[in-house]
């Protein structure tokens, strides 16, 4: 199951977003651009294998991300870097 790129774009106001367990392959980069307001995020047991860099890059609100129990061969270097109140 992929996501469409379009599915978030207009919810920019949302602040939590639930997606766990529902066997996400694959995730466009800008996905979550539109979501500005988003703090927490679960994406745990899923089939996600690859972010890239710019996939948070916009959340700049985001502090909680739980990404466990996915099948991540490698995550980008500055996937994260803009994600200043991440704990």
């Amino acid at each position: 199951f992929n996501l469409h790129p379009k599915t978030f774009s207009s919810n920019n106001m949302l602040e939590t977003l639930l997606l766990s367990y529902n066997v996400i392959r694959s995730i466009n980069k800008d996905i979550f651009s539109n979501m500005i307001k988003l703090s927490y995020l679960d994406l745990s047991f899923n089939k996600l294998k690859y972010l890239y860099s710019e996939t948070f890059s916009k959340n700049l609100d985001l502090n909680r991300l739980i990404l466990k129990n996915n099948y991540f061969l490698n995550l980008e270097p500055y996937l994260f870097s803009k994600n200043s109140k991440l704990q």
